[in-house]
């Protein structure tokens, strides 16, 4: 190799470098396409989610309807199984979407996995207190189930994906969660009992995931765009610029008990 092939390739290698390090600093890198694949992927993985409810509540309920009690069970067990399956249907959308972001699929999974366990635990007694009142009320948990394990869902792949920036993660999941509960009200409000529980069974986990996803993507281009033509990033680590200031208040304090 002569030496201006060796100065080349080297320049290339810094090249490549500088544009590693750029995207390290900056943050997550995402098109109008991402957003566009990411709404596509959210009504996939929304639709799948759909069809396990709507087949697993009538088939087990069709068997149980002498069997009142075991209703509430029928439902959250439903809503775990479906969240589950949308989840890891979301992360693998992600995962193929934006490679460079969601490398840890594996341990969002498992977290993922944890956090529907959690919620099985502790909403098995409001759900069954809810059918002790009112057999017709399960639907309220039911939709308040989907919301919460979607959002912690959301917020946890987010959060472990890319740490530095979790305050986007923050920010995007308020405006989602209004959004949401301002919608599933109005629906609530405007269908009558038999069309509520049908939006509910049919339609809920497909809105709330394809404005969970399609509102996080977007905050995302919308704040990259923002950081591209500006060059400011007021979001960036936030943690470690509050380490750095700690730190810094540490060692001056340091300095002065020294002065002693």
């Amino acid at each position: 190799m002569n030496d201006t092939s060796y100065i080349l390739l080297h320049a290339n290698v810094m090249e490549e470098q500088k544009i590693v390090w750029e995207d390290l600093l900056g943050p997550p890198k995402i098109d109008i396409i991402q957003v566009w694949l990411s709404a596509l992927g959210s009504i996939v993985s929304g639709f799948i989610g759909s069809i396990i409810i709507i087949f697993s509540i009538y088939l087990f309920l069709k068997s149980a309807q002498s069997f009142i009690g075991v209703y509430p069970y029928i439902y959250i067990s439903t809503v775990t199984m479906a969240m589950l399956i949308t989840s890891a249907i979301n992360i693998f959308m992600n995962k193929i979407i934006n490679p460079e972001k969601y490398k840890r699929w594996s341990i969002i999974f498992t977290q993922v996995f944890l956090l529907n366990i959690f919620l099985y635990i502790v909403l098995i007694f409001a759900y069954v207190f809810v059918a002790n009142k009112n057999i017709d009320y399960l639907i309220y948990i039911f939709s308040a189930h989907v919301i919460i394990a979607m959002l912690g869902a959301s917020l946890l792949t987010e959060i472990l994906s890319s740490y530095r920036y979790v305050l986007l993660g923050i920010y995007w999941s308020i405006i989602w969660s209004l959004f949401s509960i301002l919608l599933t009200a109005i629906v609530f409000l405007s269908l009558g009992e038999s069309n509520k529980n049908l939006y509910v069974l049919i339609w809920l986990l497909i809105t709330i995931n394809f404005a969970t996803i399609s509102i996080k993507s977007l905050f995302e281009y919308l704040y990259y765009i923002y950081y591209s033509k500006t060059g400011m990033d007021q979001l960036w680590d936030i943690y470690y610029q509050i380490e750095l200031e700690e730190k810094e208040h540490l060692k001056k304090a340091q300095q002065e008990l020294e002065k002693f």
